[in-house]
């Protein structure tokens, strides 16, 4: 949904500590931590989040994902060089040239990444009602995500909520919820999400669409 923002906006190192802080007081650990874009490596204060992120002994592992066509600074280098960090490069298969030269970048630096090749990119399709819902059908219903303050089963939901598309009625509020505890043991407990009604997801329903493609 990037692509249909007019505005977007990078989030602050503030933003980012007060809701992981606010996740591990009620979390009792976060197997793994990832943070998503748009693009990542655009955000200034990239460097301090991660080195934040590295110091919480209770998240399990980091994973940063990127498109590979922004060369990252030297001080964010320096700090993805370390054993918790994983960078997982998209399938961009429009930008070989930058991502060779990104790949030399972390190789030099001894940052531990992974090129998803041959990656299956999915049209979601729009916000229309759907006859069903796709949330058991759908590998994102794993990849839960926090947003504007708020974790969404997606970051689909997220973004259709954020451009005022769709209000996401599960969406649980992260900081300052004094029943944070509760709402998160239901919302991982739920078996469907009433805003996968709204979307094809990554399923079968889903049409394939070539990878790296953009509007």
């Amino acid at each position: 949904m990037i692509p249909y923002q007019e505005s977007p906006v990078g989030y602050s190192f503030e933003y980012f500590k007060n809701c992981v802080d606010s996740l591990l007081k009620t979390a009792g650990y976060i197997y793994r931590l990832r943070i998503h874009g748009g693009e990542p490596f655009l955000n200034g204060d990239l460097a301090k989040m991660i080195r934040y992120a590295q110091a919480q002994k209770k998240v399990g592992s980091i994973r940063i994902t990127t498109n590979g066509t922004v060369i990252p600074k030297e001080e964010v280098l320096l700090a993805l060089a370390d054993s918790r960090v994983v960078v997982k490069i998209s399938d961009y298969r429009i930008s070989r040239e930058k991502q060779n030269e990104v790949l030399r970048k972390f190789d030099s630096y001894g940052i531990k990444y992974t090129k998803m090749d041959g990656q299956v990119w999915k049209k979601f399709g729009g916000f229309d009602k759907r006859e069903s819902s796709r949330f058991k059908d759908c590998f994102l219903n794993k990849c839960a995500c926090v947003s504007d303050g708020k974790l969404h089963v997606c970051a689909r939901a997220a973004m259709a909520e954020k451009m005022l598309i769709i209000n996401d009625k599960n969406a649980v509020e992260v900081v300052d919820n004094r029943s944070l505890k509760k709402d998160l043991k239901a919302f991982y407990g739920r078996r469907d999400m009433d805003i996968c009604n709204y979307c094809d997801g990554d399923t079968p329903f889903s049409e394939v669409i070539e990878a790296g493609k953009q509007l």
